[in-house]
């Protein structure tokens, strides 16, 4: 992956994702639980991007958030 600097977010290009989501899946394929303790955090993150973008889940204003008491609404921790 190329680090970019930015004044906002980096973001990952369409390649970067399909790439680190499919080393993801190689690590679960292959090593099925422990492999998926051994996806990074930007692995895990492109998965959820392809998946919400290949429209497999409703938008966010349509789901449930999970039942989490350590998460506020916005998600982070209160």
């Amino acid at each position: 992956m190329t680090h970019r600097k930015s004044a906002a977010v980096d973001r990952f290009t369409q390649d970067e994702i399909i790439s680190l989501a499919a080393n993801a899946v190689t690590k679960v394929d292959l090593l099925g639980e422990r492999g998926a303790t051994l996806c990074t955090q930007n692995e895990i993150i492109a998965l959820t991007v392809l998946v919400a973008a290949s429209g497999s889940i409703p938008p966010l204003s349509e789901r449930t958030p999970p039942k989490n008491p350590n998460l506020t609404p916005k998600g982070m921790k209160s």
